[in-house]
């Protein structure tokens, strides 16, 4: 299996092929009789909710979502109908629902701990680019976001609301930079 890397992440890949274009972001196909991961097959005892190992493969297509800031939108099936959305939320909200909190969230925030501080040692060293996955503050709430477009002094940083919608926020390029070194900093000191 190749190696994540948020600047090349594509939510498509992580959609099922069937209502991946129902929404941006990755959208998970689930309804009766079918597989809780989005792959739309049928797992293997009524009582299932996943086909076997489907279990990690949707605890990974979250991961990716959060490390990307990317909403995940649920779309239902029920029978012949035509798949519809049902909600547009965070990869946060869809673990909290699969599994208790101290499991599938602790996995995803262990993830985008992990990124955080790879963006924090690339701004150490003036190494940020285009594509990169960083954390930025909006008012008073904190999103995970992905650089769009950079200028010698400005960034545009792109991250989805808890309600799933998109937005983009422009810094300059020392705020964001400060902010890493000082989130480093506060975690080295903890």
């Amino acid at each position: 299996m190749a190696r994540f890397n948020p600047r090349k992440y594509d939510p498509k890949t992580d959609s099922t092929p069937e209502v991946a274009d129902l929404a941006n972001g990755v959208v998970i196909l689930r309804g009766q009789g079918l597989c809780a991961c989005g792959c739309g097959k049928a797992p293997q005892t009524a009582k299932s909710r996943f086909a076997q190992g489907h279990d990690a493969r949707l605890r990974g297509r979250l991961m990716r979502a959060h490390v990307t800031g990317t909403p995940v939108t649920i779309a239902m099936k029920n029978g012949g109908d035509e798949p519809h959305v049902e909600k547009t939320t965070t990869a946060i909200e869809v673990a909290e629902q699969e599994s208790s909190p101290e499991h599938w969230t602790a996995f995803l925030e262990r993830a985008r701990e992990r990124w955080e501080q790879k963006a924090v040692n690339k701004a150490k060293t003036g190494q940020l680019k285009v594509g990169d996955v960083v954390p930025v503050k909006v008012g008073r709430w904190s999103y995970d976001g992905r650089i769009t477009e950079m200028t010698e002094d400005e960034v545009t940083v792109e991250y989805a609301t808890k309600s799933g919608e998109v937005k983009d926020v422009t810094l300059a390029l020392g705020e964001l930079k400060d902010s890493l070194r000082q989130k480093a900093e506060a975690g080295s000191a903890a």
